[in-house]
């Protein structure tokens, strides 16, 4: 079965998931390239059936964007199904699914379902604008449960639940090698890094950019006592800087650890407790439970309600109130342990929301769409 994705980057951390993907299906991929005003990590290589570069035009400030290649491609590929991001944004979804349809093959949504933050007019008027589009896809494989919701109220029928994840297995697999460390490696490693044990140790995982919103964690630690904020990271030097100020002047003891990856990673996520995350986030979440993390994090576009459940693996505070994360860090602080927590993280993880599965719960929707069997 041939599948035909248009993507409008290639970005980075979805790499593993074609390849994976690969290995069931033929897997063809149109990509373009990030705008002028965007900062993202993207591939250059993947080992899929085809990689196909795209010509992506950007207007009104990047507002829209146009993929002056579509026609050519699905022409050139014959796919059984195609696969397109959702959004009404990229104008030549229109005339991809108009042509699609005349020639018989089968276009299906993959997103995320509703931008978060949106509310009111605005939030009417994006799901009107949406359900022009989706209305006319043969099914939406989506993000999260409440991505599939958001779908089924704009009208689509036929869906389905991919949970959006990373490839978790190399987090975990370095995690068991710092597990089987012996004591005095453990302390060592510990003193090298300056972590306190004697304290509770919140992580932070991530860029260090004002989006990011670390201020506002700090700022939500003032004056909280026996806490260590451990940051895993890099920033610009006077940015970082200012955060270390703003720490000293709140009475928060924090550790700037630098970019960290692979073992390396697995040491400091294995030597903290909690992971925090005061911004917007998804597959961060993702990455953090695989080392056995509870979580804090914000309410987002719904991934978070799959993965985290409250009391449970982690706590949820709503999008920007950072008064409401102060009380959630002060309450999971009273906990004596998060080694249960940990657990039921992991467990996620494992059973329900992996790459794994997600490749599985794709293939299973495509191949239910597929021309294949009439051809």
């Amino acid at each position: 079965m041939k599948v035909l994705f248009f993507q409008r980057v290639p970005a980075l951390f979805r790499k593993e998931f074609f390849e994976q993907l690969n290995t069931k299906i033929d897997v063809f991929l149109a990509t373009g390239t990030p705008s002028e005003n965007e900062n993202m990590k993207c591939f250059e290589e993947v080992s899929i059936k085809k990689h196909l570069k795209s010509e992506i035009n950007y207007h009104l400030g990047d507002r829209v964007s146009y993929d002056s290649n579509w026609k050519k491609f699905v022409e050139d590929i014959e796919p059984d199904v195609v696969v397109i991001t959702p959004t009404p944004r990229m104008l030549s979804n229109y005339l991809l699914i108009k042509h699609c349809k005349k020639k018989g093959i089968p276009v299906i949504g993959w997103g995320m379902g509703e931008m978060p933050n949106r509310a009111g007019f605005k939030r009417d008027l994006h799901a009107k604008i949406q359900r022009t589009l989706v209305a006319q896809l043969d099914g939406v494989a989506c993000y999260s449960s409440t991505a599939k919701s958001y779908y089924q109220s704009l009208g689509v029928n036929s869906l389905t639940v991919a949970h959006n994840s990373i490839d978790t297995n190399k987090a975990i697999e370095d995690l068991d090698v710092v597990k089987s460390y012996d004591e005095d490696k453990l302390s060592e490693i510990t003193e090298a890094l300056g972590v306190d044990m004697s304290k509770r140790r919140l992580v932070y995982l991530g860029r260090i950019i004002p989006s990011k919103r670390l201020d506002k964690l700090v700022e939500s630690l003032a004056n909280v006592e026996n806490v260590q904020l451990i940051v895993v990271g890099g920033g610009a030097e006077d940015y970082v800087e200012s955060i270390r100020r703003l720490a000293q002047n709140n009475n928060v003891d924090i550790l700037f650890v630098g970019h960290k990856s692979g073992v390396e990673l697995a040491e400091v996520m294995h030597l903290a407790e909690m992971f925090v995350l005061p911004s917007l986030g998804g597959l961060a979440i993702n990455h953090a439970m695989s080392f056995e993390l509870p979580c804090i994090v914000s309410q987002g576009d719904g991934t978070e309600r799959d993965l985290v459940t409250d009391d449970v693996n982690g706590y949820i505070f709503e999008s920007e109130n950072f008064d409401d994360l102060r009380q959630v860090l002060l309450k999971a602080l009273k906990k004596d342990s998060f080694e249960e927590m940990g657990a039921a993280s992991r467990s996620v993880i494992k059973n329900k929301v992996n790459i794994n599965l997600m490749v599985e719960a794709m293939e299973k929707f495509l191949r239910s769409h597929s021309n294949v069997s009439n051809k």
